[in-house]
């Protein structure tokens, strides 16, 4: 590029948006910016598309005024952003808690005429539900529910995921009977985040009764729920159950971590078996399984209440 601009040819704008493209997904943001910069003192405007190309990675990477900088920029550069646009930075401001400010990015985008999508108002109500606002994401669930969009599984499992955090699981099961009436399945996260809930209200009869229905259903447990049904069974002392699925899960070639084991170590400790668990950390040791310091910590307790 710098060869062409050097001998006075003028690239085609199709051209420099090509580069910056090649440029973002090689990670070399900096270089795309210098590109971006040096064509517009040409008058030379890259795309929308590159626009967006650039403004998608500052956004992953926290850089939010450097992101609205950008957005800025390309308005006075006479682009009309689109709903890409839109539910990038909406995403990005839910994500780091700028509800205020994803709320406004939504509002422009209906008073200039941009077409909304489901994205932008999942990443709202996600942001909504990790902050406790539950009234306003049920809000604006209702509101996307009334412009004719289909929330998404991501959607509904947001809602589910904020009513576990809030030990409301009568409301946390009201949108997974919503969603399953409405023909949308749940994924492996819907079933784990709503397991987790049980688990964390001591419900793990109900919680194993959905584990069952997940299994039936065909959706394949990962690390991460088996986890949380050990932690749940070793919550309430059935160690022999968390061992249970310890063992299950290994045969179905999952593999451990230290979240597993914790709970494990708590539940023998917690009855009064804490030469077992520290049988069990010299066995996990020997096979050179990593352990956090609360594994030991809770080792350390177990004997202090001896």
């Amino acid at each position: 590029m710098d060869e062409m601009l050097g001998l006075d040819f003028v690239p085609i704008k199709a051209l420099c948006s090509s580069l910056v493209k090649v440029l973002r997904r090689k990670g070399k943001i900096a270089e795309a910016f210098s590109l971006v910069n040096k064509l517009g003192k040409l008058g030379i405007i890259p795309n929308l598309f590159s626009y967006n190309a650039l403004m998608n990675p500052l956004c992953k990477e926290g850089k939010l005024d450097e992101a609205v900088l950008l957005f800025r920029k390309m308005r006075k550069k006479g682009l009309v952003p689109n709903d890409i646009t839109y539910s990038i930075l909406v995403d990005s401001m839910s994500k780091n808690g700028k509800l205020d400010v994803a709320l406004i990015l939504l509002g422009k985008m209906a008073e200039e005429g941009v077409k909304s999508t489901v994205y932008p108002y999942t990443s709202l109500i996600n942001g909504c539900c990790r902050s406790g606002i539950l009234n306003k994401a049920e809000s604006l669930f209702d509101e996307m529910i009334n412009k004719g969009l289909t929330p998404t599984v991501v959607t509904y499992t947001s809602l589910i995921d904020g009513y576990c955090k809030e030990r409301n699981m009568r409301e946390a099961f009201r949108i997974y009977h919503m969603m399953s009436e409405r023909g949308v399945s749940p994924n492996i996260h819907t079933f784990t985040v709503l397991i987790g809930g049980l688990c964390h209200a001591n419900i793990m009869v109900e919680a194993d009764k959905l584990f069952q229905e997940m299994l039936e259903k065909n959706v394949i447990p990962n690390e991460i729920t088996y986890n949380v049904m050990i932690d749940g069974y070793c919550r309430i002392g059935n160690t022999v159950r968390g061992f249970e699925l310890l063992d299950e899960m290994i045969e179905k070639g999952l593999i451990p971590s230290t979240h597993t084991y914790r709970p494990l170590i708590s539940g023998l400790c917690s009855t009064g078996r804490v030469s077992e668990s520290k049988d069990f950390i010299d066995g996990l040791q020997k096979e050179d399984n990593k352990l956090n310091d609360i594994c030991f910590t809770t080792l350390i307790d177990g004997y202090c209440k001896e």
